[in-house]
């Protein structure tokens, strides 16, 4: 191969992601001919290929860093999009997140080492290629299933990030996010990010670690408006997720009618399902404009579901709170 030899010296790296069937896991991997190292990934079902080719570069972006000691690396790929992605993540308006750690950590690696990722045709028989394929196909069913990425049921950074990054604040983007989910999740105040956080942190650089912290937590933006922001976005891709997940996957559902301040009726919608184990999550919180009956109620579930692209024949069962709207044979919600 021509590439072969006009990257002769380089530590040459082979990766490849695969999807067999949409019921299936994701497969991904990557090979090392010289050192003789591959690793196999088992993604959720409801991955997508390009999820689980910038997830493969990620983890050789990690192997890079870890494992190799040579100057001179390059990462051979039949996927110019995963390439683009990463290479151009920084001028990209909705970069996912894998994308985002790939750029990052490509950075960090280029001032130690000389990378290059390269594209390269898919299966005209180039032997790396075709070897790092049939791995990522056995990873479907043989490889380490993999725990330390986003999911539809955590709430992490994902897909909304900002439309250009800048690279000197990188570090203090992604921290601004993290900072950001344990707020969500702990239930605190959005303030509670700059008034507290940050204060803290400065004392632990400039007590602990010695360090001048004025410049680091001016690199983290933590006000009260970054914090709602990044969570209305981390929200907002959460929910995108889970419904990725319910289009292809059975599921119960579960509703439940409440009562407002002011007669305000609120529609609740939960699902249960199995993903590796039995899930449940809220799905949405509707306000209802007109009224409760069982057909408007209906109409609240098939709209949504409609818009998000869910058939309704994924719908197994359904639990209710028993009241009449809802439960009612013949004008009810199970009635439609």
């Amino acid at each position: 191969m021509m590439m072969e030899k006009e990257y002769k010296g380089y530590l040459q790296l082979f990766t490849e992601g695969s999807k067999v069937d949409e019921m299936k896991h994701v497969g991904a991997a990557f090979w090392c001919p010289f050192k003789n190292v591959s690793k196999k990934f088992k993604l959720p079902p409801e991955s997508s290929v390009f999820l689980a080719e910038a997830y493969v570069i990620k983890k050789v972006l990690e192997f890079i860093e870890e494992s190799v000691k040579e100057d001179k690396v390059i990462i051979f790929y039949d996927s110019k999009s995963a390439i683009q992605a990463v290479v151009n993540a920084n001028t990209m308006a909705k970069p996912n997140r894998d994308v985002l750690i790939c750029y990052i950590k490509l950075q960090d690696i280029l001032k130690k080492k000389k990378v290059v990722i390269q594209w390269i045709p898919a299966h005209i028989g180039i032997a790396g290629n075709e070897i790092a394929d049939l791995k990522a196909k056995s990873a479907v069913e043989s490889g380490t299933l993999v725990t330390d990425m986003d999911t539809p049921y955590e709430v992490k950074i994902f897909d909304k990030v900002i439309k250009v990054i800048d690279r000197q604040g990188n570090d203090g983007f992604l921290a601004s996010y993290e900072i950001s989910k344990i707020i969500v999740k702990a239930g605190k105040p959005h303030n509670i990010g700059e008034t507290v956080i940050l204060p803290a942190v400065s004392a632990i650089i400039s007590s602990v670690v010695k360090q001048n912290a004025i410049e680091i937590t001016n690199s983290i933006p933590l006000s009260n408006s970054s914090v709602s922001r990044r969570i209305d976005e981390m929200v907002e891709e959460v929910e995108q997720q889970l419904i990725a997940h319910l289009q292809v996957k059975q599921f119960a559902l579960q509703l439940d009618e409440s009562a407002l301040r002011d007669n305000e009726a609120l529609l609740l919608a939960f699902v249960r399902f199995n993903n590796e184990g039995a899930k449940e999550e809220m799905l949405f919180a509707r306000s209802i404009t007109t009224d409760t009956k069982g057909e408007t109620i209906f109409n609240e579930v098939a709209t949504y579901f409609k818009e998000n692209n869910v058939p309704l024949k994924n719908i197994i069962a359904c639990a209710t709170d028993g009241a009449p709207s809802v439960t009612g044979r013949y004008k009810g919600f199970i009635a439609h």
